[in-house]
């Protein structure tokens, strides 16, 4: 096949790939079909990438936003852009350098909540998302209350006003300074889109690097140092206190602990489903740990040093199984 007629096939391609990318970005605005649209709406742009390269990826997703600008106006275009064309640029870049998937998914998390935070302060006051914040915050209160009295009903009235307060700083803090809501949102957009592409692209005969179960991931050792120094900032952030230095300290803090919260729990339902416990404990174990969020916290910090699973041979057994089954 020539080069001319290579091309011809790139460009076409790719404008039918911006062309399903635009529509399925379309249907979030629909109810009925918003969770397939945020499911698929980066898909076809990451396709573009994993297969013709990061250029013409850039190139796609500039022209998705801007005939998104062009149909539905500026905002829906911003939007698309840092929901999911980012996603799209970032997944698409490292596939089609054929990084392995927990580097993707790591490396692609924090240069997500990089541009999150630059985009987000950038236009802020353009956009007036400070009234806009304010207005969620003044919102969330009675839904606060709320949520407290229904799950925490048991508690004495004096206990339940406590942590309504509570919640109503935190909530406060990730307003002020939002990198624990970046955080998680840029997680778990670009491991959705890996996922379902991981799918996708299979059935398209374009098989992607093998993501393990999330009950296969532990912390690295080094995680632990980073946070043991958060910690240690406390100390300071107490002797030279500030509202900005206390936001982000929470922020940090509450990263580490939401890390480790859900590598612990991988940890526990690794074990409940190795020692083959029925469904029916197994769920109202899991909730129980929800509640004493500690305990998987704690083992979730051990289990960088003690290897609680032995998951080196667990993932040597698995790649020979794997490569078994291609």
């Amino acid at each position: 096949m020539s080069e001319k007629k290579i091309n011809s096939k790139k460009i076409a391609l790719s404008s039918l790939m911006i062309a399903f990318s635009v529509i399925l970005y379309l249907t979030t605005n629909i109810p009925i079909l918003m969770i397939a649209g945020i499911l698929l709406s980066p898909v076809p742009l990451t396709w573009i990438g994993y297969n013709y390269g990061i250029k013409q990826l850039i190139i796609a997703t500039l022209a998705t936003t801007f005939i998104i600008f062009m149909i539905i106006g500026p905002f829906q275009a911003y939007l698309f852009f840092t929901m999911f064309g980012i996603v799209a640029i970032v997944t698409g870049a490292f596939l089609y350098k054929n990084i392995k998937a927990s580097r993707t998914i790591i490396l692609g998390t924090l240069i997500i909540i990089f541009f999150n935070i630059f985009f987000y302060y950038g236009i802020e006051k353009t956009l007036g998302l400070e009234d806009m914040l304010k207005e969620f915050s003044d919102m969330s209160k009675p839904y606060s209350a709320l949520f407290v009295n229904k799950v925490y009903f048991m508690l004495p009235e004096a206990k339940r006003i406590l942590m309504i307060n509570y919640l109503g700083e935190m909530i406060q803090k990730l307003i002020r300074f939002p990198l624990l809501l970046f955080s998680f949102i840029s997680f778990a957009m670009i491991y959705i889109n890996y996922f379902v592409c991981s799918l996708i692209f299979a059935r398209l005969g374009k098989p992607v690097p093998f993501i393990e179960p999330i009950f296969f991931w532990k912390a690295p050792w080094w995680f632990i140092i980073f946070f043991m120094s958060t910690i240690l900032l406390r100390s300071n952030i107490y002797l030279n206190p500030s509202q900005m230095t206390d936001d982000i300290y929470f922020n940090i803090i509450a990263i580490f602990y939401i890390s480790y919260f859900f590598l612990g729990l991988g940890m526990f339902n690794f074990f409940f489903i190795r020692y083959s416990i029925p469904w029916y404990i197994r769920i109202p174990l899991l909730i129980i740990l929800y509640f004493y969020y500690f305990i998987p916290v704690i083992f979730g910090i051990f289990d960088s040093f003690i290897d609680f699973r032995n998951i080196k041979k667990i993932r040597e057994d698995f790649s020979k199984k794997l490569k078994k089954a291609q």
